[in-house]
This record gives C-alpha cells, sequence and structure tokens, in this order.
C-alpha cells in the first residue's frame, strides 16, 4: 500500500470517527435527557409514558444500558399492574414526536 492510499484512508477513519463523537454527544444527550424523563415517570407510576419515554432514549441511543434496564422493569410494572390508577384516565395523555 502507497503513502497516498494510507494517508486517504487514514483520514477517512479520523472523519468517521468525528462524525461519530459528534452525533453521539448530540443524540447522546438527547437520549439522557428521555430516560431522564422516564425516571420521573416510572416513579410517579406512570409506567405507560416512562415506557415511551426508554423506547425513544433507545431509538436515539441504542446502546443506552441504563434505559434498557428501566424499560424491561417499566415493562414489568406495566404489565403486573403494580400501580392500580391508569395513565390515561380523565382523557389524560402524553405524548412525544422525534423530529
Amino acid at each position: 500500500m502507497n503513502r497516498s492510499k494510507f494517508h486517504t484512508i487514514f483520514l477517512s477513519f479520523i472523519c468517521l470517527l468525528f462524525i461519530f463523537a459528534v452525533s453521539n454527544i448530540v443524540y447522546g444527550d438527547e437520549a439522557d435527557e428521555h430516560y431522564n424523563k422516564g425516571n420521573i415517570f416510572f416513579s410517579a407510576k406512570r409506567y405507560q409514558w416512562a415506557i415511551d419515554e426508554y423506547q425513544i432514549a433507545l431509538q436515539l441511543r441504542p446502546d443506552h444500558q441504563k434505559a434498557k434496564t428501566q424499560l424491561d422493569m417499566a415493562l414489568s410494572a406495566h404489565s403486573s399492574g403494580i400501580s392500580t390508577s391508569s395513565n390515561y384516565q380523565n382523557g389524560e395523555s402524553y405524548h412525544y414526536k422525534i423530529g
């Protein structure tokens, strides 16, 4: 492999690393925001809303281990009916759209 080809490959690799780092910073912060919202909803026993937030966090950052763990807990709590109050009682709803 000649030097010119090596430099091209090396620079391409550095550019990809930079793009990955920047996107992780932008979407990582947004993923953490949704994870934190999910935690707030989970604490308030609003399990469906927590599930929605954890799923959004995982869409933005699929490797978010804490969101995966909390999602499993929220799904378990929601399906076992730990909370007797519905998240959607009295016409109350919570929706968030990405993008």
